[in-house]
This record gives C-alpha cells, sequence and structure tokens, in this order.
C-alpha cells in the first residue's frame, strides 16, 4: 500500500516534469523550422511530423532528469510532512521507502535503452529526410519566375517560367561566391530535387561558363545533365550518416571505416558508448538522491542541506559524463569512464542510504531505546 502511494507520485511528478522539460527544449529548437515552414508548401502538418520525430530524441535525453527531478521533490515532500518519520517509525527502513523509486528508475532504463537502440536512430533519419524535403519546397517558393533571385551572396538564379509539372524552363545561375573564379550556367530546363546537403536543381541541355580571375575568356562546357546545390541555410554537404541516424552496431563498428580516418571513429565510438551508457543515469540520480535524504537519521530538519547535495551529485555526474565522451572522442580508453561515473555514483548512493542502519550500534542490556524522530 505505501509502495503504491510512493509510485503513484513519483508517476504524476515525473510525468509533469518531462513534459515541461520537453516543452521547453522543443520551444527553443522549432524557432529554425518555422520561417521555412511558413515560406514553404509544407504547412502545419510538416510541423507535427517534425515534433513526432523529434520525441525520442528529446525524451531520451530528459527522461534521467525528469525521474531524479521527481524522486528529490516526492521524497522531500513527504519528509517536510513528516510522512517519512512515520513511516520510519512503523518499521519501515530505508530501502523499502526508496524501493518504489528505484524499480521506477529501473523501468526508466530499459525504456531509454530501447529508445537509444532503436528508436532514435529511425526517428532521426526520418526527421533529416523531412526536413531536405522541406527545404526544397522552400526552394521551389523562392525561385519566383521572371526574377533575378538572390539566394544568398553572390549567387542569383533566374527562372523564365514555371510550369504545371514542376519542371522550369529558361534558367540562368550566376554564382560568384568563389573569389577564384566565376560560374554562370545556362540551362534550357531544370527540376528541383532533394540531395545529400539539401535541395538541388538538376539543370538538362545547357551550358556552364567558368572564367577565372584575371583571365580574358571563359571556359565553356556545355552538358545533357548537370546537378547544382543550392545553399539556403548555410547547411555543409553532409554525404554520410551523422551519428545520431546511426544504430549502436553502426557506431561502435561503422559500416564506412574504411573511407574515415581515426579522428572519426573514435568519435563515432564515443558516440556509442554514450548512447549505452546514458540509460544508467536515471538509476544513477535517484541512487543519489535517496542516498542524500535517507542518509542517517531521517527528520524534519536539515532537509534543505540533504537536498543540495543531491542536486549538486546529479551536476557532477553529468559534467562527468560530458567530460568523459570528450576525452573518449580523442582516446577510446577514456570510454570506460561514461561507464563507471554512473556505477560509483549508484553504489555510492545505495550504500550511503543502507550503510549506516546497519553500523548502528545495538543497545546494550537495560540500556533505554530512544523513540524513532
Amino acid at each position: 500500500m505505501i509502495d503504491r502511494y510512493i509510485l503513484r507520485q513519483l508517476l504524476v511528478a515525473a510525468a509533469i516534469g518531462l513534459a515541461l522539460l520537453i516543452f521547453a527544449i522543443w520551444l527553443t529548437q522549432s524557432l529554425r523550422f518555422i520561417e521555412v515552414l511558413t515560406k514553404s508548401q509544407a504547412g502545419a502538418g510538416a510541423l507535427f511530423m517534425l515534433v513526432f520525430l523529434a520525441m525520442p530524441e528529446l525524451i531520451g535525453s530528459v527522461l534521467p532528469y525528469a525521474v531524479g527531478g521527481a524522486a528529490l521533490f516526492v521524497y522531500a515532500l513527504l519528509a517536510g510532512n513528516a510522512e517519512i518519520v512515520v513511516m520510519r517509525a512503523a518499521g519501515r527502513g530505508p530501502f523499502a521507502l526508496a524501493r518504489p523509486a528505484i524499480v521506477l528508475a529501473l523501468v526508466v532504463l530499459v525504456a531509454h535503452m530501447a529508445l537509444n537502440l532503436l528508436a532514435i536512430p529511425v526517428a532521426r533519419g526520418e526527421f533529416r529526410d523531412l526536413r531536405l524535403r522541406i527545404e526544397t519546397e522552400f526552394a521551389a517558393a523562392v525561385l519566383r519566375e521572371g526574377t533575378f533571385n538572390d539566394i544568398e551572396d553572390g549567387l542569383t538564379v533566374y527562372v523564365r517560367e514555371r510550369r504545371q509539372d514542376g519542371t522550369m524552363g529558361g534558367i540562368l545561375v550566376h554564382d560568384t561566391r568563389d573569389p577564384e573564379q566565376d560560374v554562370s550556367i545556362l540551362a534550357e530546363r531544370g527540376e528541383l530535387v532533394s540531395g545529400e546537403g539539401g535541395p538541388e536543381i538538376l539543370l538538362s541541355e545547357g551550358s556552364l561558363q567558368t572564367r577565372e580571375t584575371g583571365a580574358e575568356t571563359p571556359d565553356i562546357l556545355y552538358y545533357d545533365s548537370y546537378t547544382f546545390a543550392l545553399d539556403l541555410g548555410g547547411n555543409p554537404l553532409r554525404t554520410w550518416r551523422e551519428p545520431d541516424e546511426r544504430f549502436i552496431g553502426d557506431l561502435l563498428s561503422p559500416s564506412d571505416a574504411d573511407q574515415l580516418d581515426a579522428d572519426a571513429i573514435r568519435h563515432l565510438q564515443a558516440w556509442g558508448h554514450q548512447r549505452l551508457s546514458t540509460p544508467l543515469l536515471s538509476l544513477a540520480f535517484v541512487s543519489l538522491v535517496v542516498g542524500a535524504l535517507f542518509f542517517g537519521q531521517t527528520n524534519r530538519r536539515g532537509q534543505t542541506g540533504r537536498m543540495i547535495v543531491a542536486v549538486g551529485g546529479m551536476i557532477t555526474l553529468q559534467a562527468a559524463m560530458i567530460l568523459f565522451f570528450s576525452l573518449a572522442a580523442e582516446a577510446s580508453v577514456a570510454a570506460a569512464g561514461l561507464y563507471a561515473a554512473p556505477g560509483l555514483a549508484i553504489v555510492g548512493g545505495l550504500a550511503a542510504m543502507i550503510l549506516p542502519a546497519r553500523t548502528r550500534r545495538s543497545p546494550r542490556a537495560g540500556e533505554e531505546v530512544p523513540a524513532p524522530a
């Protein structure tokens, strides 16, 4: 009965904390998509799909904090209302009181691992594909017919006509972004397509003129088909899958290792170890909370200091995880720290909660036993 009572409060607090954290993070990240969505033909449906595809990664990033924060809030509230003191007086030990939080942390650990190993790489791949399609639609809205469209400084595109089938006729591209040469491209027709790094124009039946700095005449190349990439936001050309799009096997042992240098391989492996170790944070945070709040005798006084210790422990652990991830990208042996840091927090927190109760001196014969605090 008491376990269900505590667990119910933990679930409510964790759900509220998770929702608030997700909303706050998404609010800061969604602003960069609003302008593109409003200018493209994607509409509100694309925004909702982006939100849906971003959810696995957002949930995974805030789950440990929601669970740790819920444990800290609920147990501090119970202690402030003297409920913990009453439960201890009724014979429930520290581990019995912490059991609901530990069970919740273990369930969250399994769910977080499932997100990291399956849901996040699938969702991030779909998220990237959808974003490229939206950028292509944005490019279609930007390229107005009969107008010299300034895509960015040094890049101008002219389209004579837009046809009902989505193709364009009479295209001129003038690119002066490279200080060493000017490029002019003419094409009879073209079509916007999604490329690896964003929207591209697939040009047909035209010529490409290149004039080097100081040259009197340009070099001219006639082509049947030519692809020109449009840079709409400064996004770099990505010809490989990002770490968050890869499954765990492709991070620890990259399938394209022959095309990568040693630094890139270590970076991917560091991502893999981080994806395996971060679910341990839920149990580690809960262990730090119950270890700080249930250390020694429990009473209504001194809860503020215990809460500060718990929060400080969680901040220190998170800083250690960030440090070991950075070190693992430089030296693979440092990846062990990603597992050792939460492991030590789990052992230390549980030990701080249990050991004092076991090492208390048993009362001698005839000695008065003090009433529970």
